[in-house]
């Protein structure tokens, strides 16, 4: 996470995020977003957040439009149709061939 500029605006209301609000910064589109606009973290656990990132420990975080953004692309995924594959079974293949399907 990069240190938050005062031309940064929230990825939400879109106001300016200073360094001296709490605000995190989204892992995958690199914008601002205030803890109350919409990260879902209690004052104990932006602390704890801001704790770990002190500490240079790993702490990754999404936020909501780019998680929602991930999550329609899964479901686009799963739901595309598939061809069926095929299948054969001894019943679709002469008797003479059969030996190959014991």
């Amino acid at each position: 996470m990069s240190n938050v500029s005062k031309l940064s605006g929230c990825r939400v209301c879109d106001k300016v995020v200073t360094a001296k609000q709490h605000a995190l910064e989204c892992d995958r589109c690199q914008r601002w977003v205030h803890r109350l606009c919409g990260t879902g973290m209690s004052l104990k656990e932006y602390r704890e957040v801001m704790r770990r990132i002190k500490n240079e420990e790993d702490f990754a975080w999404t936020c909501g439009q780019c998680s929602s953004s991930d999550m329609a692309q899964l479901v686009k995924v799963q739901s595309s149709p598939k061809a069926p594959s095929p299948s054969v079974s001894a019943a679709d293949v002469p008797v003479s061939f059969q030996f190959f399907f014991r």
